[in-house]
């Protein structure tokens, strides 16, 4: 599996920027990624894919892998580098240097009962956690054309089709500031601002 030139973790997912640091990729490594991901698709494929004489069988839809969970570290609020150290059993330089990364670091991938227990010991260090079930993590992104809100929420123009993602559905992951500000109306008077937007 091909690596990402500035974190060297490996490139999990064909996408122009690194999942986990964001800094742009080969177009090498998102054509491996895409492969793979493609031969996960295809089981009957896998073997070939790996150098294995035998064909690889086809995945069960049930199985121990529908019970395993993602435990996600959240240092979008960079904590302290003490927390993160004492939580993860990590010296403060290496602490440090996650607390300084920041973002959303995945921490473990395991049983639905362990990384329940190790959620529950890091949030009670004090550390924010996210946990995701693994099968929600293997849906494909979805590019979207174009769209608008209605009663019902975002009613959007996909690659797919037609899209109706509701409120309660959305997760929005901002970085940085967010500038808030009037459109401009070119063909208007000039008028005299009585009222501004504060950023967010």
């Amino acid at each position: 599996m091909a690596a990402c030139p500035s974190c060297n973790r490996p490139v999990a997912m064909a996408r122009p920027s690194c999942l986990y640091c964001g800094s742009p990729l080969p177009a090498e490594a998102v054509e491996e990624a895409a492969k793979g991901a493609e031969a996960l698709r295809a089981p009957a494929a896998v073997g070939e894919a790996f150098g294995r004489d035998e064909p690889a069988t086809a995945a069960p839809e049930t199985g121990p892998r529908d019970n395993r969970l993602l435990l996600i570290l959240d240092l979008t609020a960079a904590p302290a580098v003490a927390a993160v150290a004492e939580a993860l059993g990590l010296p403060a330089f290496e602490a440090h240097q996650r607390v300084r990364r920041g973002g959303y670091q995945l921490q473990r991938l395991d049983e639905a009962d362990r990384v329940s227990a190790e959620a529950e010991r890091l949030a009670a260090l004090g550390l924010e956690v996210v946990v995701v079930p693994e099968l929600e993590t293997r849906a494909m992104p979805v590019a979207v054309l174009g769209g608008g809100r209605d009663d019902e929420g975002l009613r959007l123009r996909a690659e797919t089709g037609p899209l109706l993602v509701r409120a309660h559905e959305v997760f929005l992951v901002v970085r940085g500031p967010i500038a808030r500000e009037y459109q401009a109306a070119p063909h208007k008077r000039k008028q005299v601002s009585t009222a501004s937007l504060e950023g967010g």
